[in-house]
Order: C-alpha cells, then sequence, then structure tokens
C-alpha cells in the first residue's frame, strides 16, 4: 500500500501543478492584452484566487503521500520545471513590452514560492526536515 502511494503522488503533483500554472499562465495572458495599468489591477486581484487554489490542492496532496521528505522534494522539483519553462517561454514568445515580460517572470517566480514553500510547511507541520534528519527541532 505504501509502493502505491509513493506512486500516486507523483502523478498527482505533475497534474496539480499543471493545471495550476495552466490556469496562472491563461489568467497573466488575458491580463496582458489589456495594457499594463488594466494588467497590474485585474491580475492582482485574479492571481490571489489561483495562489489560494494551489495551495489548498498542494496541502491535499500531501496527505497522501507517505513521506512528506519525499512529497517535498518532488514539488520543488516539478514546480521548478513548470516554472522555468514558463519563463523560457515568456522570453522566446515574447506578446508584451520588455516590463510586462518581467512582471510575468516575477509572478511566475511568486507561484513557484508560494508552492515550494507550502510543501516546506505541510513537511515541517509533522516533525520532518527536508534537507537533513527525521526530527526536526524549533
Amino acid at each position: 500500500m505504501k509502493s502505491l502511494r509513493y506512486t500516486l503522488v507523483i502523478p498527482a503533483v505533475f497534474i496539480a501543478t499543471g493545471i495550476v500554472y495552466y490556469c496562472f499562465d491563461v489568467v497573466i495572458k488575458w491580463g496582458m492584452n489589456l495594457g499594463l495599468f488594466w494588467f497590474l489591477l485585474v491580475c492582482g486581484l485574479l492571481l490571489f484566487p489561483v495562489k489560494f487554489i494551489a495551495i489548498f490542492v498542494v496541502t491535499l496532496i500531501s496527505e497522501i503521500s507517505p513521506d512528506k521528505r519525499f512529497f517535498f522534494w518532488v514539488v520543488l522539483i516539478l514546480c521548478g520545471i513548470d516554472a522555468l519553462s514558463a519563463i523560457i517561454s515568456s522570453w522566446a514568445f515574447d506578446q508584451g513590452s520588455v516590463i510586462v515580460t518581467i512582471i510575468y517572470n516575477a509572478l511566475v517566480l511568486n507561484l513557484f514560492y508560494v508552492l515550494t514553500n507550502t510543501a516546506f510547511i505541510t513537511c515541517r507541520k509533522e516533525g520532518f526536515n527536508p534537507f537533513g534528519s527525521s526530527n526536526y527541532s524549533t
């Protein structure tokens, strides 16, 4: 049963982070077409629900993981790949001005931070240090 849970964590995190980054990308690309002022206003308001949904999904998936340290590293690696691909595609397929692309990259890195920090806090809440020993003392 434990090996089944290990094998379910990777595809679940892959699908969840893929959906989160896709929704994030749709909101950002939609906001890019509105102009810089509306981009900042509308995307600033619409990204809060996307981030809260991302936090909820990562926390929910952490409950099926048998090892929180393994879950942290899976989230870190897969979110890093998604963030890197989003940043590379934003510069490769330049659709707006440079300032909008820089803001987009900052928001992608912020989403990466939110997801990995959620995984770290979940791991720490269970008493594990993802970088070292199992006993984590504060």
